[in-house]
């Protein structure tokens, strides 16, 4: 899995997507619904919002801080308890 980030002036936009594309992609769709929020006259995000998207590959265990991993859980042969 794929996570975007955004960080503008004002907020800060995480993206969860299958590949960086597909981040791309809904940001861009997320951003009509925050258009209309803001009452916003554009609703297009703008290109150098795009350009400022950074990107890390994640998994499930992973602990972040400030877009570094910092603790990645021990993978087992086990699987989970059920």
């Amino acid at each position: 899995m794929i996570r975007a980030e955004l960080e503008t002036r004002n907020f800060i936009f995480e993206v969860y997507g299958e590949t960086e594309e597909h981040c791309v992609d809904l940001l861009k769709e997320a951003w009509k619904e925050h258009a209309k929020h803001y009452d916003m006259p554009d609703s297009e995000i703008p290109q150098d919002f795009i350009d400022d998207l950074t990107f890390a590959e994640i998994e499930v265990g992973m602990v972040m801080r400030d877009g570094h991993v910092i603790y990645d859980e021990p993978q087992t042969s086990k699987g989970p308890s059920l």
